[in-house]
């Protein structure tokens, strides 16, 4: 194993993804095999373009055989992402879906002039109109996007 004489990197370590171990294993305090912090490194010359470091308690180890609860915790951080991506994907169909639900180009445009004008007569204004229409779109988007936020969470 590669080991930095320093507990710190390179000051120009390009550093992609930093981990601190909040729940080193018992086995692991133990044995003083799994490191307390992993850091992921950016480096063109290395293998897969990456370095993995583990930091211990007196020294940082490139290339680290215990490197099993880093690649779970991205594992884990993978599956929250995706989740989440899911989430907003299916809350973008629901308004794509609503929106095609009600093809404006059925319905002519209306003369907004006359429409104020006979508003006016019966004591409302195409302003008050407009904006309760309006706020029936924005009521049914912020369910939707309520509920994708609501189901994000308890992933």
């Amino acid at each position: 194993m590669d080991e930095k004489p320093k507990n710190d990197l390179a000051s120009d370590a390009k550093i992609i993804y930093r981990w601190l171990n909040p729940n080193p294993s018992r086995r692991a305090r133990m044995i003083a095999n799994e490191a307390k912090e992993y850091i992921v490194e950016e480096n063109a010359e290395a293998n897969s373009g990456i370095i993995v470091y583990g930091r211990y308690a007196n020294e940082t180890i490139a290339n680290p055989w215990s490197t099993r609860a880093l690649v779970k915790q991205l594992i884990d951080e993978r599956n929250t992402l995706k989740a989440s991506r899911e989430n907003l994907v299916d809350v973008l169909e629901r308004i794509h879906i609503w929106q095609r639900a009600y093809p404006l180009k059925a319905f002519p445009k209306p003369d907004l002039k006359k429409a104020a004008e006979v508003l006016k007569d019966a004591g409302m204004t195409l302003d008050a109109i407009t904006a309760d229409n309006m706020r029936h779109v924005l009521d049914q988007i912020k369910s939707m996007v309520d509920l994708a936020l609501k189901e994000a969470k308890e992933t």
